[in-house]
């Protein structure tokens, strides 16, 4: 019966050894979740600040293209008076 109990002590202590080593372990795994999801955080927030410098810099591009169009227009519109100009002087 003593050698029953001893053994079933045993038994007790191996199990309490073992759930300590789990919550340790789901201890230092909930730590590592935490400094995921603070990591995870801080991406989102940089990504959010670059997806509004995208934004603003699609802006600018969109206006710098629609001012290089109006200059190529205008441009053009110069090469063709030049060109009548340079007519019109070769007629006299």
């Amino acid at each position: 019966m003593e050698a029953l109990l001893r053994e079933i002590l045993h038994e007790v202590k191996a199990t309490r050894t073992a759930v300590e080593s789990l919550e340790q372990r789901v201890g230092a795994l909930e730590g590592q979740v935490a400094n995921l999801n603070e990591r995870t955080g801080a991406l989102e927030v940089l990504a959010a600040n670059l997806n509004e410098r995208t934004g603003a810099l699609e802006a600018q591009m969109a206006q710098l293209n629609e001012r290089t169009s109006a200059l190529e227009q205008q441009f053009t519109q110069l090469n063709e008076r030049t060109s009548n100009l340079e007519h019109q002087v070769a007629q006299l």
